[in-house]
Parts: structure tokens; C-alpha cells; sequence
């Protein structure tokens, strides 16, 4: 996120504007209050996590389902179409699809982790 108005892929196009300042707010709430949870050990932590989590999940789903919007956000990334040609649209399209997957698979991981650790993130804080 290079500002809060940086494109984003959405509704089969990159949106700009007011439509990328609320996606970009809204992410960058999430992982904050994440980050602040988490480092101050709150018991909301993990709820907010999880939610994050599915909230991003949805969202990566959403992009891999939208083939205008996937193809906007590979143009804006600098894929174009003399790439595709020399790659093929199926192997872009395929590392796509495991790159995405990969990082799904690792916010998960990572929720998972949380769930085990929740001793540590449900502990009472004490005095200093």
C-alpha cells in the first residue's frame, strides 16, 4: 500500500479514488488492530485475526473468480501482453492461482498458530 489511493482490483477493473481509500482504510484498520492486539497480548487479538483472516480470504477468492479485475491487477503489476504471449495466459494464470493459494495458505497458518498460542494471548496482564 503506497498510499491510501493506490489502485486496487475490484468489480472487474483497478478502482481508484474514494472506492480505493475506503479498501486501503479498511485493511490497513484490520492489520493494525491486529498488530496492536497481538503485541499487547488483548483478548480480542485472535477474534480480530480470524475475522482479518476471512475478510482477506474472501477477498482473494473474489479476485480469482473476477477474470477482468485479475487481468487489470496483472496489467498494473507490468504483466503485458507481449509476456503473455511469450509465457502463455495459462502459466501466468496458473502461478497466479499457487501464489495466491500460498499466501492464503500462510494467513491461515498463521490463525492456526494463533489458536494454539491463545494461552499466551489470554493471559492476564500484570502490573508492572
Amino acid at each position: 500500500m503506497a498510499s491510501l489511493t493506490s489502485p486496487v482490483p475490484l468489480f472487474g477493473a483497478m478502482r481508484g479514488g474514494i472506492v480505493a481509500a475506503g479498501y486501503n482504510l479498511l485493511y490497513a484498520a484490520l492489520f493494525a488492530g491486529m498488530g496492536v492486539g497481538l503485541l499487547a497480548a488483548k483478548p480480542w487479538a485472535f477474534p480480530l485475526s480470524l475475522g482479518a483472516t476471512v475478510v482477506f480470504t474472501a477477498d482473494r477468492v473474489a479476485l480469482l473468480l473476477d477474470e477482468p479485475a485479475r487481468e487489470a491487477h496483472l496489467a498494473s503489476l507490468g504483466v503485458t501482453e507481449d509476456v503473455e504471449t511469450i509465457l502463455g495466459t495459462d502459466f501466468i494464470g496458473s502461478v497466479y492461482l499457487l501464489l495466491t493459494v500460498t499466501v492464503l495458505a500462510c494467513w491461515w497458518g498463521f490463525v492456526l498458530y494463533l489458536y494454539f498460542r491463545r494461552d499466551y494471548i489470554h493471559r492476564p496482564v500484570s502490573a508492572p
